[in-house]
Order: structure tokens, then C-alpha cells, then sequence
């Protein structure tokens, strides 16, 4: 009995769980398709960090597009702000991905002292996307997150998508 109520809540949990991507996917190309993009011109970019003077909070979901000369920075398919093409001087991809070395308690109790000298390695991949850019008066980098695995592929595409989205 209690494994049939489980399978039910689990089943219930999958569906609303897809009834809620499903709709937030098309309020994103709702959104989108008012301020006049495409879905398929909208570049994913991580999580907004910092760097942008009109932009004081990070947000998680951060993509870009270009529209009549401008890299527009979107979140969930809204506009946040915009950077001339013309103002943007560098658009690089960055590395910071980390080797972390842990020692678990059980490794300690099972070979003591000696589990400093064989700790655990957890690989934590994250690189940045910045888009250097003056506007006449100041010099900006707008920094974008990206974490998990390929972090730093998916940087370097992400770069490259965008280079040939300003220069077209």
C-alpha cells in the first residue's frame, strides 16, 4: 500500500514538474517573441554575476541576444539592459575551475594520519564569460557564470556564438 502511494506522489511530482518547464518555456517565447527575437537567436549565458552599471542584482538564468546593433542581456525572455555593439571592445572565456581535496571521516578512521597523504579530489568546473565594453565615459566588464560539467567548453561556444551573432 505505502509503495503505491509512493509511486503516485512520485508520478504526480514528474508531471508537475514537466507542466512547469513546459509553461515556463512558453512564457519565455511569449516574452521573446513581444520585444521581437526568436528563440533560436537567444544565446544561453549562465548565471548574470556582475558588471553591468543598470543591473545590481545577479540573476540565474541569464541569456543573450543580439537585435538592431545591440547584445541585449534577457533573463527568462525579459530585457534587464542592452550594450551597443559598438561599445564592446573584448569578449573572453575564462577558466576558474578548481581541484578541492577532502578528507572524509571515514578515510581518517580507516587509515588514520595517512589519510593526508591520500585525500579525495573533487574537480568543481566553473568559467566566466566577460564582455569588456566602454560607454564613452567608463570601461565595464559584465561577467557571466557558468558551473558543471564542460564549464569551459561551453564558455568558449558561447563566446564564439556571440562573436558571429555581433558581427552579422
Amino acid at each position: 500500500m505505502f509503495f503505491y502511494l509512493f509511486i503516485g506522489l512520485v508520478l504526480l511530482s514528474a508531471c508537475l514538474v514537466a507542466f512547469i518547464k513546459i509553461s515556463v518555456a512558453r512564457t519565455n517565447k511569449r516574452n521573446l517573441a513581444s520585444i521581437g527575437i526568436t528563440s533560436g537567436a537567444v544565446i544561453a549565458a549562465g548565471k548574470y554575476v556582475a558588471g553591468h552599471p543598470g543591473l545590481d542584482h545577479p540573476f540565474p538564468m541569464a541569456s543573450l541576444a543580439v537585435k538592431d546593433h545591440q547584445l541585449l542581456i534577457l533573463d527568462t525572455g525579459f530585457e534587464k539592459a542592452q550594450i551597443s555593439s559598438g561599445q564592446i571592445t573584448g569578449i573572453t572565456a575564462e577558466d576558474a575551475t578548481t581541484v578541492e581535496r577532502k578528507i572524509s571521516v571515514a578515510r581518517l578512521v580507516t587509515l588514520g594520519l595517512f589519510a593526508f597523504a591520500f585525500p579525495t579530489h573533487k574537480k568543481n568546473e566553473l568559467a566566466y564569460l566577460t564582455v569588456q565594453w566602454n560607454d564613452g565615459r567608463f570601461s565595464h566588464e559584465t561577467y557571466f557564470e557558468l558551473a558543471g560539467q564542460l564549464a569551459v567548453q561551453t564558455a568558449n561556444t558561447t563566446r564564439n556564438l556571440l562573436i558571429k551573432a555581433l558581427a552579422a
